[in-house]
């Protein structure tokens, strides 16, 4: 039974898409009016665990557990989901995950990441999440509440049609720290996403939101901020120089920026470099940032992966910013999470591991004595600046 509505955000991502997050709280009776269910349990797919995979066992009966030792003998992996029947629930489906120890986040993400691709492929319009990893794992609220949104986001913008519309985040009663956590966080991290023409003092419970997913905002020509990127620019006449503000790529690069600084806490990690690219590139990149499957338009020399220039003259190279109908050209000025660099080979689908025992791989992969890089993960690089040139 659900006992309280504690929040819900009607996100009206581009315009178009109606998507529901909602948090419950409630018991540990397990009865939902959705397609799917999220259960994180054990690697080995024990289902009866304690918990809330003890809970879902229970109410869903014995035929789960039959068919996960049937079907899916082997561990699962981090992130990975295996998919039953729902037994004796009022689900058509439950998506089995596993999680690790807390990981900075990546194991949580691959996990959100999977079960909202198996969501939209089955098209189930309505699933339930757990507060992934609060539990036994301890992992911390804000940051599991922040990166599940930030993967509901993502989700909705490169697939609005098919991510379901009613997502709903389910948290227990017997856990008011982790209640009062999502809350909180959900709170700070929707005042992000509103519209300048809001205030603060409409996030509130049960108040709708338009979420603005991505804007321009044409510099000024006197500014400061327009002469340091022309400075650095400096390159042919430079038309108008538009800044990018898309708080959920930003707020994906900033989680991803602070990981590597952990990783690598003796090196400068982020370089300001440039892309040159084609005018109906503009808005996708805007919108979702830099495309590895676009790999290849110009050249895979040492490597398959999205390359960026530090000098903006390299750039600036017809091949890589073609000129419009009306003559008009484009590049990014763009922070790049570069990290620990090697030289780049061709046909490189990832860089090599380091040369420690870590199992680790270097963060990127250079070219031309360095004049180039190449990154192989989305989310590393974010266009800050789109400047028009002729």
């Amino acid at each position: 039974m659900v006992d309280a509505l504690f929040f819900k955000l009607k996100n009206a991502v581009l315009k178009s898409l109606k998507n529901m997050i909602i948090l419950f709280h409630q018991t540990k009776k397990i009865y939902f009016q959705v397609d799917v269910i999220l259960n994180v349990t054990r690697e080995d797919l024990y289902l009866d665990c304690g918990g809330v995979s003890g809970a879902i066992l229970k109410a869903a009966g014995q035929v789960v557990q039959e068919q996960c030792n049937l079907f899916h003998p082997e561990l699962l992996k981090p992130g990975e989901i295996f998919v039953t029947l729902s037994g004796a629930l009022p689900t058509k489906a439950i998506f089995h995950g596993y999680c690790t120890e807390w990981d900075n986040g990546e194991c949580l993400r691959e996990l959100m990441s999977n079960t909202l691709k198996e969501a939209r492929n089955r098209k189930y319009t309505s699933i339930a999440l757990p507060a992934i990893g609060t539990g036994k794992l301890h992992y911390p609220t804000a940051e599991v509440a922040r990166l599940m949104l930030l993967e509901i986001q993502y989700s909705t913008i490169l697939h609005p049609e098919d991510t379901p519309k009613d997502i709903r985040i389910v948290l227990y009663r017997k856990d008011p720290e982790t209640i009062s956590g999502f809350e909180e966080a959900i709170k700070d991290y929707l005042k992000a996403f509103i519209d300048d023409s809001g205030s603060d003092d409409d996030v509130n419970e049960g108040v709708e939101h338009e979420i603005v997913i991505s804007q321009m905002v044409e510099l000024d020509q006197d500014s400061e901020e327009y002469i340091d990127v022309a400075k650095r620019f400096n390159q042919g006449t430079i038309l108008s120089i538009r800044r990018v503000q898309n708080p959920v790529m930003h707020s994906h690069y900033e989680y991803l920026k602070g990981v590597m600084e952990k990783l690598n806490p003796n090196i400068n990690n982020e370089r300001i470099l440039y892309h040159g690219t084609a005018v109906d590139s503009l808005l996708n990149i805007n919108s979702n940032g830099f495309n590895r499957s676009y790999c290849g338009k110009n050249a895979t020399k040492f490597g398959d992966g999205v390359y960026f220039a530090v000098d903006p003259q390299y750039s600036a190279q017809e091949i890589y910013s073609p000129p419009d109908s009306e003559g008009n050209r484009y590049i990014y000025q763009v922070r790049v999470l570069v990290g620990n660099s090697t030289e780049g080979e061709s046909e490189m689908k990832e860089p090599p591991l380091l040369p420690d025992s870590s199992g680790r791989r270097y963060d990127s992969v250079y070219g031309y004595k360095g004049k180039v890089f190449v990154v192989f993960k989305d989310g590393v690089a974010y266009p800050e600046y789109l400047i028009t040139f002729t």
